[in-house]
């Protein structure tokens, strides 16, 4: 993603969903969850569990484990942002 902005999980969920042209509840049932999960994973509420991150990755359709990797990647961003944040305010006199 160089150059481009950052999606963020919830961001990543929903552009998934729309490019598959798939509704909450047939997204869901692609993913073996719920409609109300998905809802709330594009909300921001929730975020999928490690263990379906794990199964998506090891999925034949290339668009379900590159969402998983996407994931882990913005998770990833997230975390080390959040560090920067801490290490930059542990350093001010």
């Amino acid at each position: 993603m160089s150059g481009k902005t950052a999606l963020t999980v919830p961001q990543l969920i929903a552009t998934a969903r729309q490019s598959q042209h798939m509704a909450l509840r047939e997204f869901g049932s692609t993913l073996g969850v719920s409609h109300n999960s998905v809802k709330q994973w594009e909300d921001g509420v929730a975020s999928p569990s490690e263990d379906l991150l794990k199964t998506m990755l090891m999925d034949k359709r290339d668009w379900v484990s590159q969402l998983a990797e996407d994931i882990y990647v913005a998770r990833y961003r997230a975390t080390l942002a959040a560090l920067r944040e801490a290490a930059a305010h542990s350093f001010v006199a």
